[in-house]
């Protein structure tokens, strides 16, 4: 799975982050089981954020799927998060045949956006 930052490019850390995934499932024996959201500012501090959806699923394929979401960052942090370039993370949990999976997105760079004031 991709994803990438799509609309508010910019956006007061107190708005909403539009983000559009483009990914090809590749399994149909893993259950989506959770999916949080970070967000690591310009001075390298992460931040908790709540993603529009809890949980996304869908069949197996060959083929790319998109779906979008927004996040906002969790109103406990806002106080704490400088202007600037900020990194999305996410980390998404699988219940798996072999055990519980965990898939983190770390810091690419279609991962990144601006916090303004």
């Amino acid at each position: 799975m991709g994803a990438r930052i799509f609309h508010n490019f910019r956006c007061p850390k107190d708005g909403s982050f539009d983000v559009i995934v483009a990914r090809e499932k590749h399994r149909d024996d893993c259950k989506v089981t959770g999916f949080r959201l970070e967000v690591k500012d310009s001075k390298y501090m992460v931040h908790t954020a709540s993603p529009s959806i809890a949980k996304f699923s869908g069949p197996a394929s060959d083929k790319i799927d998109k779906f979008g979401f927004s996040f906002s960052i969790n109103e406990e942090h806002i106080d704490m998060i400088p202007k600037g370039e900020a990194t999305l993370l996410a980390h998404i949990d699988y219940e798996c045949p072999e055990g519980p999976v965990v898939v983190n997105y770390p810091d690419h760079e279609n991962l990144k956006f601006n916090i303004t004031d």
